[in-house]
């Protein structure tokens, strides 16, 4: 074993380092020396390959991707920070009944909106609560009042939250002149921003004969006066 050993040290002190066929089967012998790869020796590109990191662009999904508010709007709708809302003056609305529910079917935008505001409903005391009922929308009317405004027909306010948005909405107030028409109705929705409380949804209608400057006098001395 001390020849070995000696062997092995005037092998490392040798200026060139070559290896005869007696020493190879020494080696072998002993499991030191290891065998060559066939297929990677004959490669001649064995000694010059280098291993390559994985850049981080090339990752098939960046990191926090789907974390933007486009995103959330999608998965969530009825979840905004402020809500939607859709203003239409209906001009009749017991014969619009079938198409509100008709887009509110067909199309999404109308399915996830959380306030419907209709100017113009046209509705008296002869039309009953029930018949402009719409499912999944709490609704809420203001009809002209002909003793205050001094006419019969036309005007009117309506406005529908949707349930999937805010199920605690009430009635503040409603107001009715010659010159204006409103109605507010106080909303706590699920989901808010902690600096406000409540939203309030306020749906005014200018008849055409009117003023807009007195009209709008009128409009902030009435919300001034009965909103908390």
């Amino acid at each position: 074993m001390g020849g070995d050993v000696e062997t092995l040290l005037h092998y490392r002190n040798r200026p060139n380092n070559t290896i005869n066929d007696e020493l190879r089967e020494t080696l072998c012998g002993f499991g030191l020396l290891r065998q060559p790869d066939l297929q990677t020796a004959a490669s001649p590109e064995a000694g010059s390959r280098k291993r390559g990191h994985r850049k981080r662009c090339a990752r098939p999904q960046k990191r926090g991707k789907r974390a933007g508010v486009r995103t959330r709007l999608t998965l969530k709708p009825a979840r905004t920070a402020l809500p939607s809302i859709l203003l239409s003056n209906v001009c009749s609305l017991e014969n619009k009944l079938d198409c509100i529910r008709l887009q509110r079917t067909t199309r999404r935008e109308s399915r996830d909106c959380c306030v419907f505001v209709f100017t113009e409903t046209w509705l008296s005391d002869r039309v009953p609560e029930a018949a402009i009922q719409l499912d999944g929308l709490a609704s809420f009317r203001a009809d002209r009042d002909s003793a205050l405004c001094g006419k019969t027909r036309g005007g009117g306010l309506c406005v529908y939250i949707n349930t999937e948005w805010c199920k605690n909405s009430v009635l503040v107030s409603s107001y009715c002149s010659p010159l204006v028409e409103f109605m507010v109705v106080r909303c706590r929705p699920f989901y808010l921003p902690r600096e406000f409380t409540a939203v309030l949804i306020i749906s005014v209608y200018i008849p055409p004969g009117a003023t807009a400057k007195d009209a709008l006098c009128e409009l902030y001395s009435a919300i001034s006066g009965h909103t908390p």
